[in-house]
């Protein structure tokens, strides 16, 4: 079966090859010729960014290089067989590519059928499209891949196109779009920045942030370099009061949770969109507005923005977040989550033009409107003794300058710049035209009347269209680069750690409109207008409660988890289900190392039972801490025990499992067949860093963890990562493999899980100080984390009458 198979995949391949070549060849015939083609592949072809934005965006792309006399080849590349990915991909392009002009819906069928499907899944399926790349009978302008893939990909992919996938002309460009997020701290970008510069050059690096593409946005740098010399003078600290950016939004994130909940309002969009957008207010206006100088400005800019601290932050979650995430992530009654869904932020620029005025970043779901703006709001010194009976003197009036930068498509209604009347006329850039509000049609903007603004729009253009086409063109004004992504997460990075466990404020969408959100700058610090009663606290806090609060309890230094059995596995599990999630979206995999013994059951149950549909199994690479020297179907056997009651229950894949190699030529653990070398040797090559993410151990009552037992020579191995051990005894089985500390305390995660009255005394032991006697007495002692975390998990039948430590 296996076999035959494999022979089905191989004869797909080929079929899918033949017809590629066969389209390719096709290609240069109907170019009659064409002197240069730049070729496209969207790899995520059949996603839904892909599916809402970007084949559309390709297509306006494909309009406009046409006009110029080049051409495009585009491709659509998924991991789904040819046959399914190509009917997938025609359906496609026939439901959300449209029209946008007249006449072209001729061009529109040309591009339709020109853009062909490759399966792009192994090094071989790259290597064999980029041949095909490289045969073209025209010459080549440039190579662009689009990576519509989660980030975890980004590694795998931009090796194989390091190894395969490069131009064969040097003077052929080739260029590697990157999506959002890139990291969700400063050191997992860090980490995702080297392992891309392994493989691209800087310049071969296109970092998208979509919201850079939207007209108002896009409005902004144009307007102040047009206006520089007019309101240079008053761009400062001595004139301007404060700065507002914010972005409100209606929509909840049902759909979205498993992405939002790992990284909430202040690392989806304030870290990124929001800061960029601080820099096109407050950067200095380079001589020359070229890529490389607005690149430089916007990094100085960043560099001068003092870090953000948790005094200057406000935290909220609106109040159907907590059900949502339980449903949709199947959490059991009584879990929380304290993911923010707005919040509000006030930077300060360190420099002589920003000194002291606060820039203040917000942004929220289920607000009751959608809107994103820009406020720059003047200081007003003006005292006018007029008569209150009088119009209004616009020079009493707060002045400001409005950019609209997106706003809810169903009602429109907002220019994108509005200037307030008692300021000076600015002039217009190109694609800024004055907006005329006609009669009967005035509005409110901020309580103010549209009337009192000079009000100015350009032309709607969608963000994707705009940055595929600068990409394309090479121009890098809006992507993002290495050094000002590294900045941006110093200026956010300490913030994001302080809030880890701050409870948010809960609110309604009707509260957010009466002033429960509201908040005022004290100094450099922002405070809630409205403070909550001690009833509001007690309802709020109890939202939040559980049976035992994370972080409030340690154990040894440590911390210490403690309650009932049930609710600690279930905080074990939940935990090292946010472990994964994390370690896929940083590294691309997770691994995880089980020991055995009989605390672990009940937790196999809980992660096959209530994580099985949303734990990332296909991800997740299980290994064995310890094993005893007993064939696999033997009852004692930690591996039969792992499958029995976890392997069996759930959907991960044969060659991410791990069983140590305990029984091979040579019998049981025979020290010839190198059963701990084999084992070591997986690991590394499983593992590039050679540190497992998450460690599970358990505690016997005399103290050994792991099959590291009292006495036993392997309590001082320094150089093995697995050795066998041959001194615990307390089943018959003397022989064992074990990890040994080395292995064990490089690990990222470490949990301790000790369950049941029968482990009351060593956990009494081993908290009342009489481990002094070291180690090789009691073993756990030896588990200490070299650079990583170390958690207790403690029900409170082992703690007895010690469960007050």
């Amino acid at each position: 079966m296996f076999f035959r198979a494999r022979w089905k995949r191989i004869f797909s391949f080929g079929l899918g090859l033949v017809i590629l070549l066969l389209l390719i060849r096709t290609y240069a015939l109907d170019e009659g010729g064409a002197s240069v083609v730049t070729n496209v592949i969207l790899v995520g072809g059949t996603g839904d960014l892909a599916k809402k934005y970007l084949w559309q965006g390709f297509f306006n792309l494909f309009m406009d290089v046409q006009q110029g006399g080049h051409h495009l080849h585009v491709y659509g590349a998924a991991r789904e067989g040819y046959q399914q990915g190509s009917e997938l991909l025609e359906k496609i392009l026939q439901d959300h590519v449209k029209c946008l002009e007249e006449d072209c819906s001729g061009r529109m069928g040309i591009y339709k059928n020109q853009v062909k499907y490759v399966q792009l899944k192994t090094l071989e399926d790259y290597r064999s499209l980029c041949q095909v790349l490289d045969a073209g009978t025209t010459s080549e302008n440039g190579r662009l891949f689009f990576l519509s893939v989660p980030p975890f990909a980004y590694h795998q992919i931009v090796e194989y196109i390091d190894t395969v996938c490069r131009p064969p002309d040097p003077e052929t460009w080739l260029r590697v779009v990157l999506e959002k997020p890139f990291g969700h701290d400063l050191r997992s970008a860090q980490d995702l920045a080297s392992k891309l510069s392994q493989h691209l050059k800087e310049e071969e690096i296109y970092r998208i942030d979509h919201y850079l593409g939207k007209p108002g946005v896009r409005t902004i740098l144009p307007f102040r370099a047009e206006n520089q010399e007019l309101y240079d003078p008053i761009w400062n600290h001595k004139h301007i009061e404060y700065v507002e950016i914010a972005m409100k939004e209606t929509l909840d994130v049902k759909g979205r949770i498993h992405f939002y909940d790992k990284y909430g309002v202040i690392r989806d969009v304030m870290q990124n969109h929001l800061t960029e957008v601080l820099a096109l207010i407050a950067m200095e206006i380079p001589k020359e507005l070229t890529p490389a100088s607005i690149q430089q400005s916007k990094l100085h800019l960043f560099r001068e923005i003092l870090p953000v601290t948790s005094s200057q932050t406000l935290v909220g979650q609106y109040a159907d977040y907590l059900q949502e995430w339980t449903e949709e992530t199947k959490q059991n009654p009584g879990n929380v989550t304290l993911t923010p869904t707005f919040a509000a932020s006030a930077l300060f620029v360190n420099n002589h033009r920003w000194r002291g005025v606060p820039f203040v970043l917000l942004s929220g779901k289920k607000l009751l409107e959608k809107l994103s703006y820009v406020k720059v709001v003047f200081r007003n010194r003006a005292i006018c003794p007029s008569s209150v009976s009088w119009d209004r003197d616009a020079n009493c009036e707060t002045k400001q300058i409005i950019f609209i930068l997106s706003q809810s498509e169903s009602d429109s209604k907002y220019p994108h710049i509005l200037v307030s009347k008692g300021l000076p006329l600015p002039e217009l850039p190109g694609a800024v035209f004055i907006e005329e509000v006609e009669s009967g049609h005035e509005f409110q903007i901020f309580s103010k009347s549209v009337s009192d603004y000079h009000v100015f729009s350009t032309r709607e253009e969608d963000a994707y269209t705009k940055l595929i086409s600068s990409c394309y063109n090479g121009d890098t004004s809006d992507f993002v680069d290495t050094d000002r992504l590294m900045a941006s997460w110093l200026i956010w990075n300490n913030v994001i750690r302080e809030l880890k466990g701050h409870r948010p404020r809960l609110y309604t969408t009707s509260q957010a409109q009466t002033g429960w959100l509201n908040f005022e700058v004290k100094g450099q610090n922002l405070q809630y207008t409205l403070q909550e009663t001690a009833f509001q606290e007690d309802s709020v806090h109890s939202s939040f409660t559980v049976g035992y609060e994370p972080g409030t309890t340690s154990f040894r230094g440590k911390p210490l988890f403690q309650g009932k059995a049930e609710d600690i596995l279930n905080e074990l599990a939940r935990f090292i289900h946010d472990s994964a999630v994390s370690a896929i979206e940083d590294r691309g995999s997770f691994h995880i190392a089980f020991s055995g013994g009989k605390s672990p059951r009940p937790l196999f149950s809980k992660l096959s039972k209530n994580f099985q549909d949303v734990f990332p199994w296909t991800h997740t690479h299980v290994w064995m801490v310890d094993e005893r020297c007993v064939p696999p179907s033997d009852p004692r056997s930690n591996f039969k025990a792992l499958q029995d009651y976890l392997l069996e229950d759930i959907n991960i894949p044969h060659f991410n499992v791990h069983p140590m190699p305990i029984e091979l030529i040579n019998g049981l653990c025979s020290p010839g067949d190198k059963g701990p070398e084999i084992y070591a040797a997986e690991i590394a090559r499983n593992i590039p860093t050679d540190r497992l993410d998450y460690v599970l151990l358990g505690v016997g009552s005399d103290g050994h963890t792991a099959s590291l037992f009292p006495g036993s020579a392997a309590l001082n191995e320094k150089s093995l990562r697995v050795t066998l051990t041959s001194d615990g005894s307390e089943d018959a089985v003397p022989q064992r493999m074990t990890l040994t500390y080395r292995t064990i305390n490089e690990a990222r995660n470490i949990g301790i899980l000790i369950l049941g009255a029968d482990k009351r005394d060593i956990v009494q032991l081993i908290a009342s100080g009489q481990e002094n006697s070291s180690h090789e007495k009691y073993p756990i002692l030896g588990v200490k984390p070299s650079n990583g975390t170390l958690e207790w998990y403690i029900d409170d039948e082992a703690f007895g009458q010690q469960s007050g430590h």
